[in-house]
């Protein structure tokens, strides 16, 4: 199998790969739709997507689905924040995902993706994987302090180790009961060919603290789904 590097969202591509394939709603019942225009707060989402969140602050949550060949995944993903550091003689904070998946009966596999930002401006600079892949972005934006339900905007583009490019945008959707979805997406290309998409799903409460998460990827011909509640 081809070895995919450096997605920028959870690396989740890279662990179906290498196995060998390439619905929720809101807190107390579907009754109102969050309005269009509500301030969300991502204080919490980016703490721990930067590093900046102080260290060892993390949230986990236990996975399960399936993919369009009918065989069952389970598996894990936490993200944490390890603060401040140094890397490549720049001054950077340390932003980890650790993610497990197991194919049916399989051997798990697990994929821990290290982000570097410059302290400076709050910019990605690297992409680490613990499978040797390394990612630079080319173009980027931060993300705001604030989101709107409705705001969508493009993310990172980054040239990966294995030759292929990887494009990611953010938008922000409504759920119910003030709780709304904050959607990570990527597009992976080799030249003009996309070899591999991701959709990450955020459910927020009403303060903008994940509590669900759901993941779409597709590549090699199989689309995986899978889902997961947030550890207490």
């Amino acid at each position: 199998m081809k070895r995919i590097d450096g997605l920028y969202l959870l690396g989740v591509v890279s662990v179906f790969v290498t196995i060998g394939c390439a619905g929720t709603g809101g807190g107390g019942g579907l009754t109102t739709p969050t309005p269009a225009g509500t301030a969300v707060s991502m204080a919490t989402i980016k703490g721990l997507m930067y590093g900046t969140a102080p260290t060892g602050s993390q949230v986990s949550f236990n996975l399960n689905g399936s993919d369009s060949q009918g065989y069952s995944w389970t598996g894990s993903y936490a993200v944490m924040s390890d603060g401040p550091t140094t890397f490549e003689s720049q001054n950077v904070t340390l932003s980890r995902t650790l993610l497990t998946l197991k194919k049916g009966s399989g051997t798990p596999i697990t994929l821990i993706t290290s982000r570097y930002y410059l302290i400076s401006n709050s910019t990605l600079y690297k992409i680490v994987s613990s499978n040797g892949g390394t990612s630079v972005p080319t173009t980027q934006t931060v993300i705001p302090d604030i989101i709107r339900v409705g705001d969508f905007h493009n993310f990172l583009n980054t040239n990966n180790s294995d030759g292929t490019t990887t494009t990611a945008t953010w938008a922000m959707k409504p759920d119910y009961n003030d709780s709304t979805k904050f959607i990570l997406s990527a597009v992976i290309k080799s030249g003009a060919t996309i070899t591999a998409t991701e959709e990450d799903t955020y459910t927020l409460d009403s303060s903008g603290n994940p509590y669900q998460i759901r993941i779409s990827v597709t590549g090699n011909g199989v689309t995986t789904s899978m889902f997961g509640i947030i550890n207490r």
